[in-house]
C-alpha cells in the first residue's frame, strides 16, 4: 500500500523515458489535504530517478490523503541546463 507508480514522458513521446540532455527526473512532493502554492514552499520533500518509470514509497499512514508532486527534466552535471517544473499533479494515496 501506498506506494505510487509514475510514468515520465515527453510531450513527443510514446513511453516513459529520460527526455533529451537530461539524465533523470528531480521531483518535489507532500501528502496531505492542502497543495502546495508553489515549488518554492517549505516543506517539500525532493527526490530523483535515473528512470521515466519509477515506484514513489510513500508512508502508509498518508493512505486516504493526496499526493502533490511537481517533476521536471534534470541533469546532475548541468543542473542549470534543467527544464522547468511542471503543473501540480495530483493523486489519491490508496
Amino acid at each position: 500500500g501506498a506506494i505510487i507508480a509514475i510514468k515520465c514522458y515527453s510531450t513527443t513521446g510514446t513511453r516513459a523515458a529520460i527526455f533529451g540532455d537530461a539524465d533523470s527526473v528531480q521531483f518535489l512532493y507532500k501528502t496531505g489535504t492542502v497543495p502546495p502554492t508553489s515549488t518554492n514552499e517549505d516543506g517539500l520533500k525532493s527526490g530523483l530517478s535515473t528512470k521515466g518509470s519509477f515506484n514513489l514509497e510513500l508512508n502508509p499512514e498518508f493512505k486516504g490523503k493526496y499526493l502533490y508532486i511537481y517533476f521536471r527534466w534534470y541533469n546532475t552535471k548541468h543542473p542549470e541546463m534543467s527544464g522547468p517544473w511542471s503543473e501540480l499533479q495530483t493523486t489519491m494515496i490508496v
